[in-house]
């Protein structure tokens, strides 16, 4: 290849990249538009504890009875008692929260506390007594109230503590009294304070006040170490300097939504490079049409939502990072304006209310087009009757919304022009907000040459905020009732799983979905669409979508994969022999070993940078380009030709095994004189000669050597014939390995997953594939391999298999890795094992397909070969039995590529706001 395509071949990469990055943006920027659309919403009016028993439809009674009974505990107590919180950092990356408060010793709460009652309902409890502080949108971990009674006092002290990750953002307070806070960071910085609090002193890492009134809040943004020591202002202050100032922590939440992007591509590396390869790469990649032509759709579309899976999460951490960043004078400022109580925090994520707004309205219509094999934007597709009813539904979910928002604000005030003014507009605004970015979107999409309709998107739009109001009720408030609080979530969560399942099922069948077995298939998805975890069940919300969407990216990957194997069968039935043929083989040969090697067969693993360089490099050494001459010679060779090979290579292993002796002899000889040792000495030149390749093909620069010529096209000139075999081969070799690594995955893995039957799928089709994928790979490609028989090629497939993992092992900075020696070493063997046998038994199958005995393998390879795959052997199954013994069969569970380390899920509980 010369430096002109491949610079041309990079630079479509890079552009490539840059689109992206650009899509990312403009998804970021419609998140936070909906955030912002969240955080206008009218607050949801709470019945006081003291007001009628009337509850609300979206107040859950469950809540609310434990928080009015601890209120009416802390209404038995003086208004003076002073409440104290300290937070303490340490360099752990920890925080400790002491929360303590005197009482009377004979109060209700005092009681009430002793006797364990607060043990059950700590979050109320806390709510009630001090107001739940949050760290960056985190709670504290708290453990068991103490009471702590002075010998001959009448008073009592309540202590209660817990601990919460140290980590940059916005920490919260509030007061329920009279309360004295202390806090004290060594590790991080206190950049602004914004408090109606007195505040008491102030340092760079330090903070004392005091609140002397109920209902007062404190926010703090706090910044690793190296930041500007802290300051703070008082509501309705704030200057444009200090708002941006505030934001300034928040950069890391959108470096950490670049990192998901990148490890987003790294577990779907392979399938991108397939993307790529179809833009650049020689037939059958560089074409439209053909068998491969629905695996290039269903690849792309998969890529597409995987990407979206791994980032909404993140996305969901910036915009709550930045909707608590929003100053308290504005609200005000909006309040009077809107004629509601704006919330005071968005109660989810505008990225997590895309997510669902594309499940329910936009996932139908990708799967629709991807069975139907067309275009539902396409403009055929759209008669008039077909978009005036569009039109007429996207106009109904407006109304809807705006509706909901008037239904949501309080009504115990007038309503007013303003109120319907602005409970009208502001979904409007909020949908040509969205419409314009898809716009953008879509541009960007077709510049960079990927089918993105705009249709869809603009009516997806339309949709968002009806469905912002539904999930921000549902969030914020409470513990609806069971229909109510599983109705939004499992309706989403089933319409994924069905979707997931139609893609499944024309993936491996070809065909569409029956419509009696579509029916069928909707209670089958309710059920792997709700938690298994009791606990889970009883609070399903919105944010446990993230769970269930990451495990149907896993079955998605398996997807990928059944949908590649459907498109090898249709492509292989035919011989592949023409240098054009073969050069697509090869293309295609790169991409799915480059897939299997980084581990990307499954979409939930993350490779390491390590692990995805060294399998491309590997790769790359594997299928050598001047390979393609070589194989097209050998394919092209007659029956006779190949059988006449074949007996020169056995007649050469044969005079090869003869030379010693002769050697022997005509040393013994030479003592003897003339003419023996003449004779000798000519017979022994003669067989060294013979035993050498005096017969070599060359073409076009390429030396064919006869072992290549005799075991270089397997049996068969169709790849799909030779993959058959040698994935029935490695199969067999593999058992042993997938039995143990399977019953170590249920004994590591167990059963408290939330969704256990896609964990399981997810999991276990992964082990069962892992052996046969290498043998149908190895065998589907087999004349472009580097190598000249089939022992030889295994070999380098061995190197593929092996050297990742190792460097992953070395290049890791993570100490305990050095202890995955024993493990690497350990699959090394087992490869190395399977990789001989799987070669020997190619070139066995070539010796009986005419008629030789498998014991000619001994002339054909060195004796060496064959002694040391019998060492290996003896050595894997020594070193297994011996594992299994020892340590049980957990550490057969494949590990091949350690994973990067990883950092931290973004929140997703519904105090995180997320």
């Amino acid at each position: 290849m010369n430096r002109g395509v491949m610079g041309e071949r990079v630079g479509l990469c890079v552009r490539q990249a840059a689109w992206l990055l650009v899509l990312v943006v403009l998804g970021a920027l419609a998140s936070l538009a909906v955030t912002g659309f969240l955080l206008v919403a009218p607050r949801i009016p709470v019945p006081e504890c003291s007001g009628p028993a009337v509850k609300s439809l979206v107040q859950g009674a469950g809540f609310d009875d434990r928080h009015c009974a601890w209120g009416r505990a802390v209404e038995g107590i003086s208004p003076d008692a002073m409440r104290r919180v300290d937070i303490k950092g340490s360099g752990n990356d920890a925080t400790e929260v002491r929360l303590s408060i005197v009482v009377p010793s004979d109060s209700t709460l005092a009681q009430d506390t002793a006797e364990g009652k607060a043990a059950d309902e700590l979050i109320p409890f806390v709510d009630a007594v001090w107001g739940i502080p949050t760290l960056d949108g985190a709670q504290p971990e708290w453990k068991v109230p103490v009471v702590m009674v002075g010998q001959g006092s009448s008073q009592t002290e309540i202590v209660l503590s817990g601990t919460v990750p140290t980590r940059p953002g916005d920490w919260d307070f509030y007061s329920k009294g009279s309360t004295t806070l202390q806090l004290s960071l060594p590790t991080m910085r206190l950049r602004a304070v914004t408090t109606t609090w007195h505040v008491l002193g102030q340092g760079a890492d330090k903070l004392s006040a005091e609140a002397r009134e109920p209902g007062l809040r404190m926010s703090v943004v706090v910044v690793p170490a190296g930041a500007k020591p802290a300051g703070y202002s008082l509501p309705g202050i704030s200057s444009t300097k200090e708002l941006l100032s505030s934001l300034g922590p928040y950069a890391s939440k959108a470096g950490d939504v670049l990192t998901a992007v990148g490890r987003a591509l790294l577990a779907a590396a392979g399938w991108v490079a397939l993307l790529l390869a179809w833009r650049a790469g020689p037939p059958p990649l560089g074409t439209g049409a053909g068998p491969l032509y629905r695996l290039r759709r269903i690849t792309g579309a998969v890529v597409l939502v995987h990407l979206t899976i791994w980032v909404i999460p993140w996305l969901g951490a910036l915009d709550h990072a930045l909707g608590s960043a929003v100053p308290w004078w504005l609200r005000d400022d909006l309040s009077e304006w809107l004629s509601w109580q704006p919330v005071d925090f968005a109660p989810l994520s505008g990225a997590l209310v895309l997510l669902v707004a594309a499940i329910l309205v936009m996932v139908p219509r990708l799967v629709i087009a991807l069975v139907r094999g067309g275009d539902t934007d396409a403009p055929l597709a759209w008669s008039h009757m077909r978009t005036v009813g569009l039109g007429l539904a996207a106009a109904g979910a407006l109304a809807a919304a705006a509706a909901a928002l008037l239904a949501l604000a309080d009504p115990h005030t007038a309503e007013t022009a303003s109120r319907v003014f602005a409970a009208v507009l502001l979904p409007l605004v909020l949908t040509v907000l969205l419409a314009a970015f898809a716009v953008f979107a879509v541009v960007v999409a077709r510049r960079a040459g990927w089918g993105i309709g705009l249709p869809s998107l603009l009516w997806a739009a339309a949709f968002v905020p009806l469905v912002a109001v539904g999930a921000s009720v549902h969030s914020d408030g409470g513990e609806l009732p069971p229909l109510i609080r599983w109705a939004g979530p499992l309706l989403a969560g089933t319409v994924a799983v069905l979707a997931t399942g139609v893609v499944a099922w024309w993936a491996v069948t070809g065909s569409r979905p029956s419509r009696v077995g579509l029916p069928l298939a909707v209670p089958v998805a309710v059920l792997l669409a709700l938690a298994w975890d009791r606990e889970v069940l009883g609070r399903l919300g919105w944010w446990d979508l993230h769970e269930l969407t990451r495990q149907l990216d896993g079955v998605l990957g398996l997807v990928l994969v059944a949908a590649t194997v459907k498109a090898l069968y249709a492509s292989g039935r035919s011989p592949a022999t023409g240098p054009r043929a073969l050069r697509g083989l090869r293309a295609l040969g790169i991409v799915l070993m480059f897939i299997m090697a980084s581990g990307n067969f499954s979409l939930l693993a993350i490779p390491s940078p390590v692990t995805v360089g060294a399998a491309a490099l590997m790769v790359w050494v594997l299928f050598p380009y001047g390979q393609i001459r070589r194989a097209a010679v050998v394919l092209a060779q007659s029956r006779e030709e190949s059988v006449g090979a074949l007996n020169d290579s056995a007649r050469m292993g044969i005079l090869r095994r003869a030379l010693p002796s002769l050697r022997k002899t005509a040393h013994a000889t030479v003592a003897e004189g003339p003419p023996a040792d003449t004779r000798a000495l000519r017979r022994l030149r003669s067989v060294e000669r013979a035993s050498c390749d005096v017969r070599p093909v060359r073409a076009d620069g390429e030396v064919v050597r006869v072992h290549q010529r005799a075991f270089g096209a397997y049996t068969s000139p169709e790849p799909w014939k030779r993959a058959t075999r040698t994935a029935a081969n490695a199969a067999v070799l593999g058992a042993p390995w997938t039995l143990l690594s399977l019953a170590g995955a249920v004994v590591s893995a167990g059963f408290d997953h939330l969704h256990p039957v896609l964990a399981v799928l997810t999991t276990a089709v992964p082990i069962l594939l892992t052996w046969v994928g290498v043998g149908l790979l190895y065998g589907y490609f087999f004349p472009v391999l580097r190598g000249e028989t089939g022992l030889t090629k295994a070999l380098w497939m061995w190197g593929v298999m092996i050297v990742p993992a190792a460097l992953q092992v070395v290049a890791s900075r993570d100490p305990s890795h050095w202890s995955s020696w024993t493990g690497t070493i350990l699959y090394g063997l087992q490869a190395l094992t399977f990789a001989m046998s799987l070669g020997l038994f190619a070139d066995a199958a070539v010796l009986a397909a005419n008629r030789m005995h498998s014991a000619r393998l001994a002339d054909i390879h060195n004796l060496g070969f064959i002694t040391a795959w019998w060492s290996s052997v003896a050595v894997a199954l020594a070193s297994g039995v011996a594992t299994v013994i020892i340590g049980g069969v957990s550490p057969f569970v494949l590990d091949i590529f350690p994973e990067a380390p990883q950092a931290p899920e973004p929140s997703a509980s519904p105090s995180a706001g997320v």
